[in-house]
């Protein structure tokens, strides 16, 4: 008989399907990966064993259990090129099995989870990854880069910060 394991990233999901014997790794980390586990959710044991292990995650908060879940199976990388919808260039999630899973796990962890509430904290998970894994701090630095070019060019550097503190001063 197969185990049930849910491991941290870079380790892999072990689905008790009977003789299917399927393996998901997750974090899936491309496009392709996304497109592979979305198929393997197809069959509805690995889908159900897979909601049970994701369940098992927890938190303290629907924040934390949405973020817990959603980081166990996506890399920050590839949350970078998805939404909920599919708008823009990016691929949209909410028409996947994926969604499903993290909108059944959710609620196996939090049972006063909506949809709705989950929803909204996948869109604002999705949204923000890129200011993981030092997305910010690259912005940042970028920012700070094109600060210093502008002193050197005689230039005021343009910080939107500052604006209003000026106005405030000069009553």
């Amino acid at each position: 008989m197969m185990q049930s394991l849910l491991n941290t990233r870079g380790q892999s999901v072990e689905a008790d399907t009977m003789d299917m014997g399927e393996e998901a790794y997750l974090p899936v980390s491309n496009i392709t990966e996304l497109e592979q586990l979305n198929e393997q959710l197809k069959a509805k044991p690995f889908k159900k064993k897979l909601i049970k292990s994701l369940g098992t995650l927890g938190g303290t908060t629907e924040k934390e259990v949405v973020a817990r879940i959603l980081k166990a199976m996506l890399e920050d990388e590839l949350a970078t090129n998805l939404n909920w919808k599919g708008m823009g260039q990016k691929v949209g999630i909410s028409k996947m099995d994926i969604a499903d899973v993290i909108l059944r796990a959710t609620r196996r962890s939090w049972e006063s989870a909506t949809n709705t509430s989950t929803e909204d904290l996948i869109k604002k998970w999705l949204r923000y990854s890129s200011d993981r894994s030092g997305g910010r701090r690259k912005r940042e630095e970028k920012k700070k880069a094109a600060a210093l070019i502008e002193i050197e060019e005689g230039n005021e550097p343009n910080n939107e910060s500052d604006v209003g503190a000026d106005e405030e001063d000069s009553d």
